[in-house]
């Protein structure tokens, strides 16, 4: 999505037709945008009102995908007043508009009137000749990852969003739009949370097959396995960041992992590939260890070990000090100890200081089961026989989400092309009392703007 300011005229020919009945306007027309405030006092607040003040961190609280219900800071009236903040309206649309947040492309709704802080800012139609509904669905199909302003800190300001040109139709035909709309959403919603759940239930199967396999019920060897401490047949080891990394020149054939590269596409079991490439002169002269292959490895620090991720080195390779790694042997198979720490929790097992971090003290006492190395071939041969089966129903799953997305967004972009009612849904809205055509509301909305 570019801004009209980007817009050639031979670009702006080439936008969608839209319906003679409707205009293309400007949002900044026909919306009030505007950012939040933080008042410097907002520290000193008790959080025993009833006014929801909110930050971006709110919008990712259980209850809110869509609706902003609740929230971390509520303010009294009295505080509402001491500190100056403005009171939003109800079904105001808000969206990130600094730094990292505006890349997870979150858009909500107010659900009541409230406040929010200078991180966030809030579009709202500035007459009832536009539904509110009309406004979000449209807002909800934009990319803000393309509209922010590229300096290094992500922004978005004002004249990056008032210029968005935004097609408007009669007032009947966006209310019919608004109801197509969320019927066919609420199937498609449906079809997303039946297949959610199979996600869901395909998660506790797994652990199923873990937690059986290491039991010895998959191979019936039971008797055969007996449990010691990890830290006494295994190497627990954590990774190093040397000083001078930062200069690397990338150009080497030794990967060099930090925890963001377990995100990789590719890398979602076996770790292949890496950001960091290091030579063999690199590697001697920042005097960094390479681990061997079949290495599992997971995050050591921080909320990345709330992810629960847990790979194994495809071949020999260095990681980071935000790692752990668990260096398998003679005695113990790579791939029975990948599995074995995979059914493992890790925000069971960290430390519980305010910042999350295992260190070898959490990983060393916990009973490893173990068994003849001919036996745990065996148990990794029949969970990997079940896990397989998961694997095809879990990317078929996977594939409908993405139809289901797809879908979505080709309702959005046929409602706001006007493609989305058909003949007989029209006919009934252009018989409608309040129907006319949209520059006429325009020519309403302007004037209602102008007595304000």
């Amino acid at each position: 999505m570019k801004t009209s300011k980007s817009f050639t005229e031979a670009e702006i020919a080439e936008l969608p037709k839209l319906p003679d009945s409707w205009r293309r306007t400007k949002l900044g027309e026909i919306a009030y945008i505007n950012s939040g405030n933080t008042p410097k006092s907002l520290k000193e607040a008790e959080n025993k009102g009833q006014f929801p003040f909110y930050k971006v961190s709110d919008m990712n609280s259980e209850g809110n995908e869509t609706w902003m219900k609740t929230s971390n800071l509520y303010l009294t009236n009295d505080e509402k007043v001491l500190f100056k903040v403005k009171e939003e309206q109800k079904g105001t649309i808000i969206f990130p508009k600094r730094g990292g947040a505006i890349l997870t492309n979150k858009k909500r709704r107010l659900s009541c009137n409230a406040s929010y802080d200078l991180n966030i800012m809030g579009v709202k139609e500035v007459s009832k000749h536009i539904l509110n509904g009309f406004l979000w669905y449209w807002f909800s199909k934009l990319d803000l990852r393309k509209l922010y302003d590229g300096s290094n800190v992500p922004q978005i300001n004002n004249k990056d969003i008032e210029p968005l040109f935004f097609p408007l139709p009669p007032l009947p035909e966006q209310r019919a739009i608004v109801s197509k709309i969320e019927l066919l959403f609420s199937e498609l919603d449906n079809g997303i949370s039946n297949l959610k759940l199979a996600q869901e239930q395909l998660k506790v199967y797994r652990q199923a097959v873990l937690k059986k396999a290491f039991e010895g019920e998959l191979t019936q060897i039971q008797n055969s396995i007996t449990f010691v401490q990890l830290g006494k047949i295994v190497e627990i080891v954590s990774g190093n960041t040397p000083k001078g990394l930062d200069t690397v020149s990338n150009s080497g054939t030794i990967q060099f992992y930090k925890v963001s590269d377990m995100n990789l596409e590719g890398n979602e079991v076996e770790m292949k590939y890496s950001n960091i490439m290091l030579t063999e002169n690199e590697l001697d002269n920042l005097n960094i260890k390479l681990w061997p292959e079949g290495t599992v490895i997971f995050p050591k620090r921080g909320g990345a070990i709330l992810t629960n991720k847990k790979r194994i080195l495809s071949k020999p390779s260095a990681f980071d000090l935000n790692i752990m790694g668990v260096l398998p042997n003679d005695k113990v198979d790579s791939k029975y100890l990948f599995y074995w720490i995979l059914k493992l929790d890790l925000a069971k097992i960290y430390d519980g200081s305010n910042v999350p971090q295992i260190n070898k003290k959490n990983i060393d006492p916990l009973e490893f089961p173990i068994c003849l190395i001919e036996e745990q071939y065996a148990i990794v041969q029949e969970i990997e026989t079940r896990l397989s089966v998961c694997d095809k129903i879990e990317q078929d799953i996977k594939e409908n989400l993405e139809k289901a997305e797809a879908l979505r967004q080709s309702i959005l972009k046929k409602a706001f092309e006007g493609k989305l009612l058909n003949e007989r849904e029209l006919a009934e809205v252009r018989g409608a009392e309040d129907w006319e055509p949209a520059e006429v509301l325009l020519e309403r909305i302007k004037a209602e703007r102008a007595k304000k």
